[in-house]
Parts: C-alpha cells; structure tokens; sequence
C-alpha cells in the first residue's frame, strides 16, 4: 500500500512569484545562478547592463558574464564557497568592472547573496548597480586634487558668501598661513593690507558682486607681514537656477 502525504504550498509559491515580479522591475540589475553556477535569472536591467538578451544568458554558465581575468577561476571561487562557507564576498559591496557584449567597460556596485534552498542546493543572487559616473566623478577630482596640491600657484576656494573652503599647499607656502588658519576667513580680509590698492580691491569686488570673473595683479601680505605681488584669477561657479555656489581663485606670485 501507499500514503501519501500532501503539503498546501500555494501561499509559498505565490511569494516566490510576488518576489520575481518585484525583481522584473528591479532599477539595478539582478543576476541568479543554480547549483551548477548556471543563470536562472536575469531581469531587465540586467539586459541593459550587459547588452545581452535574456534568451542568450539563460540557462549559460554565469562566467559568461564576468570579465576575462575572472572568468577562468569563478567556477572554483563559487564551488569552494558552497564546500566551506567561508564568505569573502557574500554579504558584502564592492565595485567591480564589467565588461559588456560591446566590448565598453562599465563600474558597478556588486551585492552578492547566498540562498540555501530546501533540497540542500545553493543558489547565489547578484544586485549590480551601473556606479560608472561616480567612479569618474571620482577619479576627476583625485587628479584635480593631485593638480592643485602639486602646482606651485596658490589654488583657493571658498564658497558663496566668500569665505574659504579650500586652499591648497601652494597657498600655504606663499602666504604661510595653514588651512586651518585660513578655512573660514574671507581672503581678503586675511591677506590684504596696508599697501593693497583699494581701488584694485573695490574692482574685485564689484566684478564678483555682478558674478564676472576676475583678473587682476595685487599686493598681498603673507602671515609675517611680508609683501608680496600677485596675478590672480578669480571664477565664480555657478549651480542650479544660476545662483553662484563657489568661486574658484588662482594665483601665481
């Protein structure tokens, strides 16, 4: 004879269904491989991301998708995690590159998530976020950075009430005041004295009140007093609705 014992997963299935509708219309891509490291699913975002189809992705072996210096060793990575557990990615966020069918190279944000399922199997879910603009944003300003800290000219900035906000290590060698000292002040008021032209000094400012940007040649006094001469150019920058933001200063003695 025969008994048969019978299990209403219904509400459980409808949950798994209400879970990859919502990952369909995830923003950030979303990447799930089965027990034998093969895709099983991959959203549209996904599709946008790579620039492969979904038709061409699934049911492949994930290392389709990783870039060429990885490719060969992601199988054992993967496998050795399912053996060990030990994670060194899983539950983790880090940029990664990825290469797309294109041959374009793209930074993105990678989530990883381990899922054990009810048949001893695991199951391992990617979240990749496009972070290509901000990895470029920051690069631009850590040369920028490299730039004003290596140039010998004085690199100020301050922001829209002219008080400073940056000063670079120039500024420090020519005026020898340091950037704790100086963040906060207003440059002239700091470095003007005595035998500064006011007539130099008025011209400046009307032309940064009518948000023009600024040449001149003027006297300055370093923090013992010094004199010294100066050619400077003063940039208002401007954000959103044309309100100025920051003015960016240079000046070479």
């Amino acid at each position: 004879c025969y008994t048969a014992f019978l299990k209403d997963i219904s509400a459980v299935k409808a949950a798994e269904t209400r879970l990859r509708q919502t990952l369909e219309q995830a923003l950030d891509a979303v990447v799930e491989i089965d027990a034998d490291n093969c895709v099983i699913f991959y959203n549209p975002a996904a599709e946008r991301l790579w620039g492969y189809s979904a038709d061409e992705v699934l049911g492949r072996n994930v290392d389709m998708l990783v870039p060429p210096q990885h490719a060969r060793n992601h199988d054992e990575l993967v496998n050795r995690n399912r053996r060990t557990g030990v994670n060194k990615i899983v539950g983790t966020s880090r940029e990664v590159e990825l290469i797309r069918k294109d041959g374009t190279r793209r930074w993105v944000s990678l989530s990883l998530s381990k899922v054990p399922r009810a048949d001893g199997s695991i199951t391992y879910t990617a979240f990749l976020r496009d972070v290509t603009a901000e990895v470029d944003r920051r690069e631009r300003i850590r040369l920028l950075s490299l730039v004003a800290d290596e140039t010998d000219n004085s690199v100020l900035i301050t922001d829209a009430n002219r008080r400073l906000v940056y000063v670079n290590s120039g500024f420090t060698r020519l005026t020898g005041y340091t950037a704790e000292e100086a963040i906060g002040r207003k440059p002239g008021e700091l470095l003007q004295g005595p035998g500064t032209d006011r007539a130099t000094a008025k011209r400046i400012r009307e032309s940064l009140d009518s948000g023009a940007s600024v040449y001149e040649e003027i006297l300055n006094y370093d923090r013992h007093g010094r004199p010294y001469w100066i050619s400077l150019t003063i940039n208002p920058i401007f954000g959103e609705g044309g309100k100025i933001e920051k003015y960016i200063s240079i000046q070479a003695n």
